[in-house]
């Protein structure tokens, strides 16, 4: 945690001077220790292209593990990837999916985001897309503009 504190230190100008290079090697470091706001803020640099060359395929990557230990904001980050095409195949059921787990961990943004679809009847209720994620797959079942 001590090198992702570092890391932010020097991503935001905090006590030092802001470098994005150098907040890069720190969020590096932390993640090769799994430390999943490291990867998120990593893949973050890595989407925007702070300190380092853009590579959205990185950032997903970084996201991915992130989002599998449950950082909500690497799931919306992944979602709007998805559904963007950016870095990874566009993908509307993995968008959708990624969007309801990054909901559920509390991330506001796509909290907003899912009701801003549901009210404009984009989607299924939320319950039922919540239904859907937590039976597994939901392969078939999350397209929804025939509904």
């Amino acid at each position: 945690e001590a090198q992702f504190n570092l890391a932010l230190m020097y991503y935001h100008g905090h006590g030092v001077r802001e470098r994005a290079s150098v907040a890069v090697k720190w969020f590096s470091r932390a993640v090769e220790q799994d430390f999943s706001r490291a990867q998120f803020m990593l893949g973050f640099m890595y989407e925007h292209g702070e300190g380092v060359a853009k590579d959205e395929g990185e950032a997903a990557k970084l996201y991915s593990k992130a989002a599998a230990q449950e950082e909500p904001n690497s799931a919306f980050r992944l979602s709007l990837l998805y559904e963007d095409g950016r870095g990874v195949p566009y993908d509307a059921k993995k968008a959708k999916r990624w969007l309801i787990k990054a909901a559920d961990l509390g991330d506001e943004e796509a909290q907003e985001k899912l009701d801003e679809l549901h009210a404009a009847g984009k989607l299924r209720s939320k319950a039922d897309l919540r239904a859907l994620e937590g039976a597994g797959s939901g392969e078939d079942e999350d397209e929804d503009e025939d509904d």
